[in-house]
């Protein structure tokens, strides 16, 4: 099978590095595949072409133009009227979650996944050591500012009463000279803003004692107070109010995981696979579900090496890219067979 995987993103960006630059180099690990990347003019080489995220939809019919029978994939696709066409045009979805996956179903065309894994070969996980309370437990972000701009009261406010009792540092890794720095002021904690760098980011990120994986989008207050008070004829005062993106995913965490940095994370669906029976992490939401599980991690280096040990296996066990990269050859393979068959 031949692959040609075009995208015109740079490789900084997390869906473009994983879903086009690493997944050629899966694609080609596997026996009877030849992928290649940004080819974009000669697509009757090929049996399939992949699209990234922001690719537009004159790219998609430019392709098809060239090869009629081509079977034309677009990843990570959005709900915005220029990409609603583009993947209304596809032969099928690669979508990076279960929330992804759900939403899409809606334009029924055939998902297949391939979750956000990134590629670290080369380097080792983090072993933990004691550290007392008046040594900085360093809690790590990394991802995009708006989700430390959006960062819930409850987690705050678990951040500063944890504060109180011992020395935190909370820093944040992200893109600070293009998206400008962020503006959180946390009680007892001191934050430190870090350049995120493609070269130099797993570096950073094994300098975490416990990793934060907040994922759920703010909820107006006033929304809160209508499902709280005016609940329906199933719902009760003391409901839980979720809301998050229909693109969410646990790729931040998944870093965490491979690293060596055990995680706290928000309960979006895609944590559920890693997080659900608190072996491999923690689920948070209330403000002493936050606080309970940083003070248990940042309370014993035993705690947090053995949930990060526990977690690094399981990733290993449900995330390995060469059985993701089978299945993917295997749902193309079948696609393929269908689409020459009509």
């Amino acid at each position: 099978m031949n692959i040609v995987i075009n995208n015109d993103e740079d490789i900084s960006v997390g869906s473009s590095r994983v879903h086009a630059h690493n997944l050629v180099q899966y694609l080609n690990e596997i026996d009877g595949v030849n992928a290649a990347l940004n080819d974009w003019d000669n697509y009757s080489k090929y049996d399939v072409a992949i699209f990234g995220k922001n690719t537009s939809f004159s790219q998609l019919s430019h392709a098809r133009r060239i090869h009629p029978t081509l079977l034309i994939g677009d990843t990570n696709p959005s709900n915005s009227k220029e990409k609603i066409k583009k993947s209304k045009f596809a032969d099928f979805l690669i979508t990076g979650s279960i929330e992804e996956k759900d939403f899409y179903l809606d334009y029924k065309k055939p998902i297949v996944m391939f979750p956000q894994i990134e590629d670290f070969k080369g380097v080792s996980p983090k072993h933990h050591i004691d550290k007392q309370t008046n040594e900085a437990i360093n809690i790590g972000y990394h991802g995009n500012k708006r989700h430390i701009q959006g960062l819930s009261r409850n987690l705050i406010e678990s951040l500063e009463v944890l504060g109180s009792e011992r020395k935190v540092t909370l820093s944040l890794l992200y893109d600070v000279q293009t998206l400008g720095r962020a503006k959180l002021s946390i009680k007892n904690v001191e934050i430190k803003h870090i350049q995120w760098r493609l070269d130099h980011f797993a570096k950073e990120i094994l300098k975490f004692d416990i990793g934060i994986s907040p994922g759920l989008t703010s909820v107006p207050r006033w929304l809160k107070f209508l499902y709280r008070y005016f609940p329906t004829s199933t719902g009760h005062i003391s409901d839980y109010v979720l809301r998050y993106k229909n693109t969410a995913n646990a790729g931040r965490a998944f870093v965490f995981h491979q690293l060596g940095i055990p995680v706290v994370a928000d309960m979006t669906p895609a944590h559920f696979n890693m997080l659900a029976d608190g072996r491999c992490g923690y689920l948070a939401h209330s403000k002493e579900g936050w606080y309970n599980a940083l003070k248990e991690l940042s309370d014993s280096a035993h705690i947090r090496n053995l949930i990060a040990q526990n977690a690094t296996a399981r990733f290993d066990e449900l995330y390995d890219t060469k059985i993701w990269a089978e299945t993917l050859v295997k749902d193309l393979n079948q696609l393929l067979i269908k689409k020459c068959s009509h």
